[in-house]
């Protein structure tokens, strides 16, 4: 069974997008993407995962309550979201802009994270995101939970405030 993504409109969007609007840019622009990677929850699924990455690198939650919600959404999710995510913010930090960025219905959370970073810094969130998503995609079979945990702990030791 295919999912219908519904057409309500997303609170806090601005122009009152719509989630199948918001499904079509995470993925590029790619309707079979989206019926192929996203199911009717997965944009609660990201909200929580991009919420719990905010309050990381904010301390407003430990790397330990992050990690619960992390693994409970799913641990190859939470790293793909993750990516998507700091993926965005180097785009607004090089460009201070947000027309650049995918996941516009997460702007706020995008220039949150971002206030923590320097470009240095992102780009090395970047490798590491990029070598943990090849490593739970690889036959060796690697604990997934402890993947998200050491990628939490490296995050947040990565993140600090921006002068």
């Amino acid at each position: 069974k295919q999912p219908s993504f519904n057409k309500k409109s997303t609170a806090g969007v601005p122009g009152g997008v719509t989630n199948a609007e918001i499904l079509l840019d995470i993925s590029g622009g790619a309707p079979l993407a989206v019926i192929k990677r996203f199911d009717e929850a997965f944009l609660t699924r990201r909200s929580l995962i991009v919420e719990a990455m905010t309050d990381l690198v904010t301390a407003r939650k430990t790397t330990q309550e992050v990690s619960e919600i992390m693994t409970k959404t799913g641990a190859g999710e939470a790293i793909n979201c993750m990516h998507d995510i700091e993926s965005d913010c180097l785009k607004y930090l090089f460009c201070g802009d947000a027309k650049y960025i995918k996941n516009t219905d997460l702007l706020a959370n995008v220039e949150e994270i971002s206030s923590y970073f320097d470009v240095e810094k992102l780009f090395d969130v970047s490798d590491l995101l990029k070598i943990t998503r090849q490593e739970m995609m690889s036959s060796s079979n690697p604990d997934q939970v402890l993947l998200v945990e050491s990628v939490l702990i490296s995050l947040k030791s990565l993140s600090m405030r921006r002068m």
